[in-house]
């Protein structure tokens, strides 16, 4: 099966771990092992890739704007599969997690990703494109 949500409708639901192949079967790209969450809020089966940065990582300061980097390595799955992935799913999302005290990692260029193609990204979650902020920072609620 091409995905999570397409296993899920032909009548799989309990989670687990999964071969998909995005692109169909004897296509493009190597099938893969995914984890399918079935139990999930949305009720159409969700697709999770796993990576090398799922857990906390203490960043010490920093003093110049991008000076610390980290690459994300996904967990059995190239690029090549991942983007057969996308273009297969009716959405995609990668979460981020920030957790800080007196930072500048926002706005004013401080703190940026780097999209699959190589282009710097300034948006946040779910921010308006390029406004250097997190959600709640554009919404006037960040806490401190």
């Amino acid at each position: 099966m091409e995905t999570c949500s397409i296993l899920r409708s032909a009548g799989v639901l309990e989670s687990g771990t999964y071969v998909i192949d995005p692109d169909g079967e004897d296509q493009g790209v190597e099938p893969f092992p995914v984890f399918c969450d079935m139990n999930s809020l949305r009720a159409d089966g969700v697709t999770v890739v796993g990576h090398d940065s799922e857990s906390r990582t203490r960043v010490s300061p920093f003093e110049e704007a991008g000076c610390y980097s980290r690459q994300i390595t996904y967990r059995q799955a190239s690029l090549l599969q991942l983007r057969s992935l996308i273009q297969a799913s009716e959405s995609c999302t990668q979460l981020v997690k920030l957790e800080c005290r007196h930072t500048r990692f926002l706005g004013e260029e401080w703190g940026w990703w780097v999209s699959w193609d190589g282009r710097r990204m300034n948006s946040w979650g779910s921010t308006s494109t390029d406004s250097k902020k997190c959600a709640c920072g554009e919404r006037g609620n960040t806490g401190y």
